[in-house]
């Protein structure tokens, strides 16, 4: 994870140290070497057009494909006679799968960026609150399978480059705290002339970074942001027809009867103020406005495949797992 020190120790030469397990590092140097290159590997695949048989991407553009693909899940749904979780496989990938064959791509990409984002926390959390409860976790573990068939959705290599320079930016920017715009802007050119050269656009200018940026997809499992460029002055990639339907999604999850809110009430049962100030957040419409707009923020602070990794380290040197190493 370190291929990139040297060109990091440019632009931050005075990095702080964090302990993973039993090692030290240098905590913007793991993190910016990370991104990079967990977007480079992602910009090679699609170069090469290495992806998944079994995705999105491999089904092309159009919905022929994936109205058969919808059709046999609800096939293996219906069957009874299946396993349950060969059938809650099926039941999950439709309900993005639907989104998809209606057109409504903004809404799809934003729930699988919202996925993988936060997989690897939510993931870990909730099988730790549903230990003992076997339907939860087989739900649980269903859907995370079922997301590997989005780990690849249909993106060109310039988009990943895109990506790539909008997720540098805002490290630096918002987490590294760098205020020299210009020190920004000709790191990225440098990282992305030097690594990403083929699809290297023309210019990158600091007002490229001021626009709104969006979920354009996923690939290998990585979150891809672009810069909306809009037609008429002023307009939104994500409207206020689009706020308006997401607060009413938000709403319906956290009514009572939802397995959503049971799981925000057994998050915060001991700190109320923190459920509701999420509650409150979440079903807002300034809230979801708010939440949207920073997720290539809330990415680059906590890369998924990164905290994967962390928390392995930190788990190999827990007390419980030195424990079990020793009965084995």
């Amino acid at each position: 994870m370190n291929s990139y020190k040297d060109e990091i120790k440019k632009i931050i030469p005075i990095d702080k140290k964090i302990k993973i397990g039993k090692k030290e590092y240098q905590k913007h140097t793991l993190y910016l070497s990370h991104i990079i290159e967990d977007y480079h590997l992602a910009y090679t695949k699609a170069k090469e057009n290495e992806i998944n048989p079994n995705s999105l991407a491999s089904l092309k553009k159009g919905n022929v494909k994936r109205k058969k693909r919808y059709e046999e899940n609800e096939k293996v749904f219906d069957d009874k006679s299946k396993p349950d979780t060969i059938r809650l496989i099926a039941f999950f990938e439709n309900l993005i799968l639907k989104k998809f064959l209606d057109g409504d791509y903004k809404l799809a990409f934003l729930v699988l960026s919202l996925a993988f984002m936060f997989r690897p926390q939510t993931e870990v959390l909730l099988k730790r609150l549903f230990f003992f409860h076997k339907g939860y976790r087989i739900s649980l573990d269903s859907l995370i399978e079922s997301l590997k068939f989005y780990e690849f959705t249909i993106l060109s290599p310039s988009k990943i480059v895109s990506s790539t320079a909008i997720c540098i930016y805002q490290y630096l920017k918002h987490v590294a705290k760098i205020e020299d715009e210009k020190k920004i802007l000709k790191f990225i050119r440098d990282i992305i002339n030097i690594h990403f050269s083929k699809h290297a656009p023309q210019e990158l200018r600091k007002d490229m970074f001021e626009r709104e940026f969006y979920c354009a997809g996923i690939f290998n499992q990585t979150p891809i942001f672009q810069w909306y460029v809009p037609k008429e002055k002023k307009s939104l990639y994500y409207t206020d027809k689009d706020i308006e339907k997401y607060y009413e999604y938000t709403n319906h999850l956290f009514n009572d009867n939802t397995m959503f809110n049971q799981i925000i009430y057994k998050l915060y049962s001991k700190n109320m103020p923190s459920k509701t100030f999420m509650k409150d957040t979440l079903t807002s419409k300034e809230g979801l406005k708010l939440i949207i707009s920073n997720l290539s923020i809330a990415y680059v602070k906590n890369p998924s495949k990164l905290m994967d990794f962390i928390y392995e380290e930190n788990r190999k040197n827990s007390f419980w797992y030195k424990l079990k190493s020793i009965f084995r």
